[in-house]
């Protein structure tokens, strides 16, 4: 019995720990001084568990309509935070939203329009994008200063032979629904490459057959606009 109770008590206590660890909140950074400040951000719930689970559509307007104004750095997100808001944003639902609006635009210029989403190419697209974010450039150079294409030796050296092209960006988060809604980060990277004929034209390529996409948040170092980045990759392959 002794035993027994000794079991029972060490049970409850791993049980506790563990749900304690599984039962994680990020907070929300929205801690002003002044009632003004305060007003301005009512529309934001306290932690991004909450902003996630109002309704997708409701969502997206949020990210659309709203804003997240900032009188200094000290609402910002550290780096750790950042990777940790990522997590909210589901890979396959940014994919599908990005590939049916591709598929809507080729399909009104005569092209194929089953274009696939492929999770290698995603899985190379965080690679690359996390490449950005490190280094805060837009660039095809790896940080080790080797062309972009080289990342698939480290996943798929088959890809490395086929004929790929590789889009990049980066943009400025205005508000946290932004951060955490596929909907709008696929419209923003597609909007944001269609206005680029450099890039456009890869996009409607007519032996185009499968893509990936993916992104990374950092800080931006650029004082005057208090802002942070998203860093978006799109891989693509014939």
């Amino acid at each position: 019995m002794i035993i027994y109770e000794k079991f029972f008590k060490v049970f409850t206590i791993l049980v506790f720990i563990f749900n304690s660890s599984t039962i994680y909140s990020i907070n929300i950074k929205k801690d002003y001084s002044d009632k003004y400040m305060i007003d301005l951000h009512n529309w934001l719930p306290d932690t991004f568990e909450e902003l996630k689970a109002i309704n997708e559509n409701e969502l997206y307007k949020m990210a659309v309509e709203k804003y997240h104004y900032h009188q200094d750095n000290s609402n910002f997100y550290s780096q750790k935070e950042l990777k940790q808001i990522e997590s909210f944003v589901s890979e396959e639902k940014l994919n599908q939203y990005f590939a049916e609006k591709l598929n809507k635009e080729r399909a009104k210029l005569g092209l194929s329009s089953d274009i696939n989403t492929d999770n290698i190419l995603i899985k190379v697209a965080k690679i690359r994008s996390n490449e950005l974010a490190y280094t805060k450039k837009v660039s095809h150079k790896r940080p080790n200063n080797t062309e972009y294409w080289t990342v698939f030796e480290d996943i798929d050296k088959n890809l490395a032979e086929k004929h790929s092209f590789e889009n990049i960006l980066k943009v400025r988060i205005s508000n946290e629904a932004q951060m955490i809604s596929e909907k709008f980060i696929a419209n923003y990277f597609f909007d944001s490459w269609k206005e680029s004929p450099e890039h456009w034209k890869f996009m409607i390529d007519p032996d185009l057959k499968k893509i990936g996409i993916n992104f990374s948040f950092a800080s931006s170092d650029d004082n005057n606009f208090l802002t942070q980045i998203n860093y978006g990759v799109m891989f693509g392959i014939r």
